[in-house]
């Protein structure tokens, strides 16, 4: 039977009353269907449970479990499967969760719709621990089953690990590459091969991790398992070779596309202009931007970023200084937009509007050619992007307070810092805390010290994300070891942290150097020298911060000794390691 012809009889039978012969599976649907409204009336018992408040499915929502179980004679005779898959469809991941559980402990399979529906829920509230316990248990379950599995069954395990591929990348900080490819290992060992949308989910997760190698072998894998790969593939692996510079393979694969009769869309382009804009060829960026122009692909803000970018990235020389790269950048500005770059009235604005990253390029372009003026016009692009529902990226942040460390102003750094962690909840990662921390210290601001020492030690503002390679280019702090006494004196690396990795040797000398040798925060901060630095000392500690011996033996206790401490006292208030 054709497929629409199937489709059009299942739905007759399951919406008639009368069916003379109805083959099994669609009797299974007409027995769900009936038993629906049965449980929408046990439901219907108490009006708060009944309604759940479900306006949105992005949160696992609690239902009331006493009530379960005060109707439980009138609900046993619903199948597990009829619950799941109703409690799934509202969004009560919790419920559909022990539901499912029950399937998996009486030893049976759940069947295509109640898996799928099950982690569909899952994904809808995002809620990765249910889906994950689920999913192993699933996998367990399909390792020892004798049958084969069908080909439907099969695009339903397809799409449970993509949902999870996806899960485990939204929501483990940092995102855990071992899980995603243990899931990939999984359906390997169950002979299913990947789809061309899994594949592209893999290439992307490769591709933000900057794992350029494991993206060519995907993708080698992919045509090997005779997938076609689709014009998204083939812009993620332009912009791995862009990354890496190699212009020979990108062009190769040009030539590929072309063979197999494919053409890049507005984001292939938008990825050949940023591959040729990053090896500063602005005019062959302009040469592409004017040929899209005379098509009929769209000109987007994504375009007009691309070619502001490779302006950006052209190098400074006789004919093009400061100045005038600047300038050049705020009339294109003008004349792609129609405004001003500080224009507030979005009315002004041609069809196409400057988006979030239009304006982090202006922050970048007033970082290397005007900083003096980037400190007063940075401040006014993000009321702007505020009042027009521009969130800033993490990008912002960098350009921001680089202004603000290269202007010596560690002051309005703090600001900056305050502002992003306040309104869009963007903190700083390790090596811009270390850059900021230097330049207050070389600054002899104690107060902006103080308050980093007590940010770092707090909550707020300690981020668990990996670090971002190309956040601020800074060498990366001296390997150190500490003296740990366990049965016999031993030597082993600190832990990697977060706070390890701030505070490394130079910076903590660089700390402990300026708050002894500044005589302001006796007045400034109502404290004395010396117990600053013992509190500063002690904090670091608690937190779990390893402070190498050299710095106590050439830098802090000579400095206390020479603000009047003797030995023993210095002894007694320095908390160390046992």
């Amino acid at each position: 039977m054709k497929a629409r012809s199937w489709a059009i009889f299942a739905f007759r039978s399951c919406t008639s009353t009368n069916v003379p012969s109805i083959p099994p599976s669609l009797a299974m649907m007409n027995r769900c269907r009936q038993s629906i409204p049965r449980l929408e009336q046990v439901l219907a018992i108490q009006p708060a449970f009944s309604k759940l408040a479900y306006s949105t499915a992005s949160v696992s929502k609690p239902m009331d479990t006493d009530l379960l179980k005060k109707h439980d004679s009138d609900l046993s005779s619903l199948s597990k499967s009829t619950l799941v898959l109703f409690l799934s469809k509202r969004g009560s991941v919790q419920e559909a969760h022990d539901q499912i559980l029950r399937i998996f402990e009486d030893g049976s399979m759940p069947t295509n719709a109640v898996i799928s529906q099950y982690f569909s829920a899952c994904f809808s509230a995002n809620d990765i621990d249910r889906a994950l316990e689920i999913y192993k248990i699933f996998f367990r379950r399909l390792r020892t089953l004798r049958r084969p599995i069908s080909n439907r069954f099969e695009r339903t395990i397809i799409s449970v690990c993509s949902m999870m591929i996806n899960l485990i990348d939204k929501n483990t900080e940092p995102m855990d590459i071992n899980q995603i490819w243990s899931i990939y290992e999984d359906m390997k060992s169950l002979n299913i091969s990947l789809n061309t949308a899994l594949y592209n989910t893999l290439l992307r997760i490769l591709l933000e991790r900057q794992e350029h190698s494991q993206v060519h072998a995907v993708y080698g894998e992919m045509l090997e398992k005779g997938h076609t790969p689709t014009l998204h593939t083939y812009s993620m692996l332009m912009l791995s070779m862009a990354k890496q510079g190699d212009m020979d393979g990108f062009t190769k694969l040009l030539d590929v596309m072309q063979s197999r009769d494919m053409y890049p869309d507005f984001i292939g382009w938008c990825v050949i202009m940023n591959a040729v804009g990053r090896h500063g060829n602005s005019s062959g960026v302009d040469q592409i931007y004017e040929y899209l122009r005379s098509t009929e692909i769209p000109i987007t803000s994504w375009m007009i970023n691309e070619k502001m970018h490779s302006l950006l990235c052209r190098k400074i020389n006789a004919n093009m200084n400061h100045r005038k790269r600047l300038q050049r950048l705020e009339n294109l500005w003008e004349e792609e937009f129609g405004a001003p770059l500080l224009a507030t009235d979005p009315g002004t604005f041609t069809t196409i509007h400057p988006d979030a990253v239009s304006y982090t390029i202006m922050m970048k372009a007033m970082l290397y050619d005007a900083p003096a003026r980037a400190l007063q016009d940075i401040p006014k692009i993000l009321d702007i992007m505020d009042a027009r529902g521009l969130p800033p990226g993490y990008q912002a942040l960098i350009h921001y307070v680089g202004v603000c460390i290269n202007e010596r102003n560690t002051a309005h750094a703090k600001d900056a810092i305050v502002r992003f962690q306040e309104k869009y909840n963007i903190t700083p990662d390790e090596k811009m805390w270390r850059r900021i921390i230097g330049a207050m210290a070389s600054e002899n601001n104690i107060s902006g010290l103080v308050w980093a020492l007590d940010a770092l030690t707090g909550s707020n503002y300690v981020t668990r994300k990996a670090t971002i390679d190309f956040a601020i280019p800074r060498k990366r702090p001296a390997r150190y070891r500490y003296h740990l006494k366990e049965d016999e004196l031993k030597q082993i690396l600190p832990p990697t942290t977060f706070l390890n990795n701030v505070f490394g040797p130079k910076t903590l000398a660089l700390v402990f150097n300026a708050l002894l040798q500044s005589d302001t925060p006796a007045h400034t901060l109502n404290q004395p020298t010396a117990e600053l630095v013992i509190n500063a000392w002690n904090t670091l500690h608690n937190v779990g911060v390893y402070i190498p011996k050299k710095i106590e033996q050439t830098i802090v206790t000579p400095g206390l000794i020479a603000k009047g401490l003797l030995i023993h006292d210095i002894g007694e208030k320095l908390t160390r390691h046992q």
